[in-house]
């Protein structure tokens, strides 16, 4: 099962505390998080990919920090863990540039983060019979 959301992308230093901070701001506005994932990056640089349940809540939080974030399709997949479901999520998606992917597995299901850039958001819809 997919789904298609919207994914905030947002690049910051990687400093202690940073990421801690930035999920704090976002809850004084309500900013309740379907999914995130953050990764540094070389140079003391980090970015967070972050799903908002409400969309219009992120931006409302992106415009209130002052920081640039792009907005990007994303996908949340989910299914029954099993060797073999991380490749077939992706097999379809081999011509699709992905920006970021994350995976969790937990109590024999599978849920993955997917995100692309807008221009590839149809491509990755029909892939995922979204």
């Amino acid at each position: 099962m997919a789904k298609q959301v919207v994914v905030f992308k947002l690049k910051m230093e990687d400093t202690p505390g940073v990421l801690a901070n930035m999920l704090e701001q976002g809850s004084n506005f309500g900013l309740d998080l379907e999914g995130a994932c953050a990764v540094g990056c070389e140079g003391g640089q980090a970015v967070l990919f972050a799903v908002p349940k409400d969309p219009n809540v992120g931006r409302q939080v992106a415009s209130a920090g002052g920081q640039k974030v792009e907005e990007c399709a994303g996908f949340l997949v989910e299914g029954e863990d099993r060797i073999g479901a991380g490749a077939a999520v992706l097999k379809p998606l081999a011509n699709v540039n992905l920006l970021a992917c994350a995976a969790l597995v937990s109590e024999g299901r599978y849920q993955v983060l997917l995100v692309v850039a807008n221009k590839d958001a149809v491509a990755a819809a029909k892939a995922l019979g979204v």
